[in-house]
């Protein structure tokens, strides 16, 4: 669970300013809204910021001031401007001094949010390029040391070097995202820009230009070249998650680029050579939707020259307790989970998967006491996970059959848990001792041989 983006917003119109800050707050972004460029100054100067959205024209300190000071002081910080009046000679300006993108207004919202994704997309993978070039550039930890997880690990490190296009296969929060950036941290392009995009977060009608880019003039708003993301990626790594979202106009697109190593932007009649390695993940079965006819057959061999399948959690239980010490660690919980804490933990079957678990720690963290994280403090669904295991699959619900499960179910655990100890579980079910010898009998609960 990463801290959300943080933007400051710099906008002197308080109805404009109400709608942008809410907008982006509804999108799960940190805003900071103010009003003149001089306090827009001191806050980016002493605080960290992903992205400024800034009103062209304001009261104190206009944008093109407040960047030219912020660029005097060696801070650059990527920007969206937006305003009411267009000055053309400062737009082509603002293209020569970085800035990512320039709206009228009145805003359409749904355009101006796509490019705030984008946006800070490059602003992470550019923080990420100077990270590395103070430090070895690493990739991320996979954690785990069960046979799947190991075979992953194999894979990724033969892989790495090679320029070939590699397809993920895995469910919502296996961690397909973390093998991709491994990949490319493995690899030669290690000190180049990744640049991961979800296709499925951004609208169709949008996502053609976020990821080519556009001509001046090509549609009605497009008042200066835009690059795309494919064009930003050069000599890098590209990582497509949920490429069975992409539309069949796109998929053509994309194909071409792997063909022949070239884009075409919006509104374009010139191909522009890209050299940029293609990751992409999925948690669709892409077979199925070639055979459907709702995904390109020749795009899915492109895209499966290397496939990689990431376990789900349910299936790599021994691998739970190293990722629980590794989250903790991560978001310095400062807790310890318990015993029985951590068995439940074992038996649920985990459907968000890693990302199910890394919420669950923060969220059961937050509600713990005493540093120790208990059985209590985990969320229902996973407290009661084993009870819901008992359901019968049957089209009727009979109550013998299911009291005899739960009975079985229940002595079985309870004996394991006091290590076969007879006396000591007819005391914790307050039943006497030949009852359990009973129960064993019925239910044929094989002991271990000491």
């Amino acid at each position: 669970m990463e801290a959300s983006e943080k933007i400051i917003l710099v906008e002197d119109d308080p109805g404009m300013g109400r709608l942008l800050k809410n907008t982006l707050m509804t999108e799960g972004y940190n805003v900071e809204w103010v009003e003149d460029g001089t306090d827009a100054r001191e806050m980016v100067t002493g605080g960290r910021f992903d992205l400024l959205v800034t009103d062209l024209y304001l009261a104190r300190l206009n944008g093109p001031e407040l960047l030219d000071e912020l660029q005097s002081m060696g801070i650059r910080i990527p920007t969206i401007v937006i305003t009411g009046r267009p000055d053309y000679r400062q737009i082509v300006r603002f293209i020569k001094d970085g800035v990512y993108d320039y709206f009228t207004k009145p805003l359409n919202l749904e355009e101006f949010l796509a490019s705030v994704r984008t946006a800070l997309i490059l602003s992470k993978s550019r923080a990420n390029i100077l990270r590395l070039e103070k430090e070895e550039a690493k990739a991320p930890p996979i954690i785990g040391n069960s046979e799947s997880i190991k075979r992953v690990k194999e894979i990724i490190h033969r892989i790495a070097s090679l320029n070939s296009t590699v397809l993920i296969l895995g469910e919502s929060g296996s961690g397909k995202g973390l093998v991709a950036s491994n990949i490319h941290y493995l690899s030669p392009r290690k000190d180049q820009i990744f640049i991961p995009i979800n296709c499925g977060a951004i609208p169709d009608t949008l996502l053609e230009s976020e990821l080519f880019g556009y001509e001046r003039g090509a549609f009605t708003g497009a008042t200066f070249r835009k690059v795309g993301l494919f064009e930003a990626a050069d000599k890098g790594t590209m990582f497509l998650d949920e490429i069975g979202e992409m539309s069949p106009m796109l998929q053509i697109k994309l194909l071409r680029v792997l063909e022949d190593k070239t884009i075409r932007s919006v509104g374009s009649v010139r191909d522009i050579p890209v050299d940029v390695r293609i990751i992409t993940a999925t948690n669709k079965v892409l077979k199925a939707e070639v055979m459907n006819k709702r995904f390109r057959e020749d795009l899915y061999y492109r895209l499966n020259v290397v496939p990689i399948s990431l376990p789900p959690l349910r299936e790599r239980e021994e691998d739970i307790p190293l990722l629980v010490d590794f989250l903790i660690e991560k978001y310095n919980l400062n807790i310890k989970v318990s015993d029985e804490a951590m068995q439940v933990l074992l038996k649920y079957s985990w459907p968000g998967n890693v990302r199910e678990l890394e919420n669950v720690l923060v969220r059961s963290s937050i509600l713990s006491k005493d540093k120790k994280l208990d059985v209590d403090f985990l969320p229902p669904e996973i407290r009661y996970a084993e009870l819901k295991a008992l359901s019968i699959s049957t089209d009727e619900f009979f109550y013998k059959k299911a009291r005899l499960e739960f009975e079985k179910k229940f002595f079985s655990i309870l004996l394991a848990r006091v290590d076969w100890d007879v006396t000591k579980a007819a005391s914790l079910a307050d039943v006497s001792k030949s009852y359990i010898y009973d129960i064993i009998k019925k239910h044929n609960i094989q002991l271990p041989i000491k």
